[in-house]
């Protein structure tokens, strides 16, 4: 068993011959001595440290140190560790903050640790880099293909099983396998040479988390680049938080229509090598996450979430008009002719220099505008924008209009996405009722038949 599937599944545990902490800035300190690395219940990484007297002196002096409360701890504070095992792979961390429990003749270093990395070299390939990405647990996703499980007992197949565990997504540029092993599941990427960046992994990460509408524990990260193949083994977040998917799915894949839309997500936040979540999985991200805390906490983080949408992916799409920059400097120049203090004039310039990009609201009643989307989702997030913001709780009846209007934004923050992303497809639309599967973009509506022609009108004669 390898040690990237038992952390995915929360039993990795390693006996390491010697482990050593070391830091280099402010006052150096290198302890080191025989130890282990496991996961705690939540599959956080733990280390133990077993060291002698002197070291425990030595780290007791560190522990002990002087610091300012309410200051993040500076950078020389840090440790590095290295760790090898008896017979395997050697390991290391970074930003270790040790702790320390002595006896009398000795005691250990321990703590946890945010990430373990082992580095290795193979054989080349000079087409291809390869990013692999573990998840805890059997996540639900539509499968396209299945697996075959073989007993053999004697040289004799004894028993097969067949599941539908998994999917293949390839659209001539980028290759995606995911499936099921063991207790988590497994998510590959094989993408042309050159193109994998220290970002790829997360990118995948957010793209996943998007169509699922779950926040997932990423607990491995594998990339092979060229000649050097690099495993991390990350402590994961403890939250998990969950809301209905952009486009709800059974298990057989119908169409693909989720897959593409993963691969256009993903397309779409590739290219932003920044450090980080990409902006839009930050606002997709933090509705995600909201989804674990009170009722309150979710409408408003899924209000702002659609604003802040708004405002990254169309800042263009309404703006100011001209007349109305030219009457602002207008009021900038009235205001100059007014004796004011200081404090008073430069409250009024801010504002009024506020008024020249527009608000978020503005670009948000534009998109609603341009993609014939009802008028009324604009009220629903107004009403749960303030009246979320401004707090009072939800009792009665008053929790049946938060949850209709929550759904009402949900759809609206899945349509900024699926805009942002050059998205077309079905979706389904959680501002109706029953929930319906429709198409994205919204069909222009069709173009009524001309009236029929009147008929001729027909004489008489009348006779007296």
């Amino acid at each position: 068993m390898s040690a990237k599937q038992d952390f995915s599944d929360q039993k990795f545990k390693v006996e390491c011959s010697q482990m050593v902490l070391t830091k280099v800035g402010g006052n150096p300190l290198v302890i080191g001595g025989p130890g282990e690395i496991w996961q705690d219940e939540d599959g956080v990484l733990q280390f133990k440290i077993f060291i002698n007297r002197e070291a425990c002196q030595e780290l007791q002096a560190y522990v002990a140190r002087p610091g300012v409360v309410g200051q993040l701890i500076p950078a020389e504070d840090y440790f590095w560790l290295e760790a090898e095992e008896y017979s395997l792979p050697a390991w290391t961390a970074q930003n270790v903050l040790p702790s320390l429990r002595s006896g009398h003749a000795g005691g250990f270093a321990h703590g946890h640790l945010n990430e373990l990395v082992h580095t290795e070299t193979q054989s080349p390939n000079l087409e291809s880099d390869f990013v692999t990405l573990r998840f805890r647990g059997k996540l639900e996703f539509p499968c396209n293909q299945g697996t075959e499980t073989v007993i053999r007992v004697g040289g004799q197949d004894r028993q097969t099983t067949s599941s539908l565990n998994a999917a293949f997504i390839d659209d001539g540029e980028f290759r995606f396998e995911v499936l099921h092993e063991r207790e988590h599941t497994v998510v590959s990427l094989q993408l042309p040479a050159g193109q994998l960046t220290a970002a790829t992994a997360f990118r995948i990460h957010e793209a996943l988390q998007f169509i699922l509408g779950e926040q997932l524990a990423l607990m491995v990260v594998e990339t092979s680049v060229g000649d050097q193949h690099l495993t991390r083994l990350r402590s994961p977040s403890r939250g998990h938080g969950m809301m209905t998917p952009p486009l709800q799915f059974q298990r057989l894949d119908q169409g693909g229509h989720v897959w593409r839309m993963f691969t256009n997500y993903f397309h779409h936040v590739h290219p932003n090598v920044d450090a980080g979540w990409h902006p839009i999985s930050r606002h997709v991200g933090s509705a995600i996450e909201s989804t674990a805390a009170s009722l309150e906490a979710r409408v408003l983080a899924l209000a702002v979430a659609v604003e802040g949408l708004a405002g990254d992916c169309f800042p263009r799409l309404a703006p100011v008009s001209p007349e109305l920059l030219i009457e602002l400097d207008a009021v900038l120049a009235a205001v100059r002719g007014v004796a004011l203090s200081e404090q008073t004039r430069n409250r009024i310039n801010g504002s009024v220099n506020s008024m020249r990009a527009p608000r978020n609201s503005d670009i948000l009643r534009a998109f609603i505008a341009n993609n014939r989307l009802p008028n009324d989702l604009y009220n629903s997030w107004s009403r749960l924008r303030h009246s979320s913001a401004h707090g009072g709780g939800a009792g009665g009846r008053d929790i049946e209009t938060m949850l209709r209007l929550k759904s009402e934004v949900l759809s609206l923050l899945y349509s900024l996405v699926f805009a942002a992303i050059n998205y077309t497809g079905p979706r389904t639309d959680y501002s109706q009722p029953g929930w319906p599967t429709l198409a994205w973009p919204i069909p222009q509506p069709a173009a009524a038949p001309p009236p029929p022609p009147l008929p001729s009108p027909t004489l008489r004669n009348v006779e007296s």
